[in-house]
């Protein structure tokens, strides 16, 4: 996800089809067993990091 030149456009769904998961509910269940965090909370905290770096 943090690649934006290969997913930036993609939705959570596309990017879970991408990678071979079947549905989004499998994306979601093994994204957050690793991170802590489902794919949308992770999306926002990288969009926000993001927008600090160019406000600085």
């Amino acid at each position: 996800m943090n690649d934006t030149e290969h997913y930036g456009r993609y939705s959570v769904e596309g990017i879970s089809n991408d990678v071979g998961f079947r549905s989004r509910t499998s994306f979601t269940t093994s994204f957050k067993r690793v991170t802590g965090l489902t794919p949308t909370e992770y999306m926002r905290i990288q969009n926000a990091q993001k927008q600090q770096k160019v406000g600085q």
